[in-house]
């Protein structure tokens, strides 16, 4: 255990070196907040031109290597949302000053498609799937945009959640792992896919006990699930809550993606 927690520590201090830039702790830890005002390095993008909302924005590292990549589906229900929404945003935006790059994806809403569908969970389907052009359409412009697709990471908030653990766990995105912030009650379908491999998932709740929606015991249903298929999936969650609690001085985001990607 001590042996572990040491390599842990030595790996956290080479991140922390090669990509170290300020930032100040607040609830949800804020980065600098020049990130906050700095506009994407490719704003708009479509990756598929079949839905208006089919586009992305991608923050960039300025460097001649390839980078790591977060990508990251907004919440709303697929009923309704944005690309713009992200929490811990001022993290996630400033990503591309550590050397990974950042994609926040836009997708179709359940409004969008209109008699497509007459089952509703196959019109959300429809959507989650959708997706994977996104990931298809990163992928095939990885040397333009110098991304490095073999150190991919998923994230997600909400619904946006459930769409980083079907792409995983469903479709096998190689993905390094998965990030998933206030997993929702529409997420028992998801218990079903949980076969190795698959990558490690990493939660974290928002909620208190008065939102049903985002419930913390959502995210240990889940959690529970990915353990008993052998899974390396650790879970967290904020002040209004009894989860566990990231170790003092750091936070989520960067925590989870030091042990995923480095």
């Amino acid at each position: 255990m001590e042996l572990r927690r040491l390599i842990l520590s030595l790996g956290w201090v080479v991140f922390s070196i090669h990509f170290a830039r300020p930032y100040s702790n607040s609830l949800g830890v804020n980065a600098s907040s020049s990130a906050i005002k700095n506009s994407a390095t490719y704003k708009n993008l479509p990756y598929s031109s079949e839905y208006s909302r089919s586009k992305l924005d991608l923050w960039a590292p300025n460097s001649r290597e390839l980078s790591p990549l977060v990508v990251f589906f907004h919440s709303g229900g697929l009923t309704h949302g944005s690309r713009d929404s992200i929490p811990f945003k001022e993290i996630f935006l400033n990503l591309s000053s550590r050397g990974i790059a950042f994609a926040s994806i836009g997708y179709p809403i359940l409004g969008d498609l209109g008699e497509k569908y007459s089952a509703e969970e196959d019109s959300r389907n429809f959507i989650r799937n959708h997706t994977l052009k996104a990931i298809n359409f990163l992928k095939s412009n990885s040397v333009k945009f110098k991304l490095d697709p073999t150190r991919l990471v998923l994230a997600g908030s909400s619904s946006g959640c459930i769409i980083a653990e079907y792409l995983a766990l469903v479709k096998k995105v190689p993905a390094r792992g998965v990030l998933c912030f206030d997993q929702p009650t529409r997420s028992k379908f998801i218990l079903n896919y949980f076969k190795k491999p698959f990558p490690p998932i990493y939660f974290y709740t928002r909620a208190g006990p008065e939102d049903l929606t985002h419930h913390a015991n959502n995210a240990r249903e889940v959690f529970n699930k990915c353990l008993e298929a052998g899974g390396g999936c650790k879970i967290f969650g904020g002040p209004k809550n009894s989860l566990s609690k990231i170790p003092k001085g750091e936070n989520f985001v960067l925590y989870s993606l030091s042990e995923i990607l480095f």
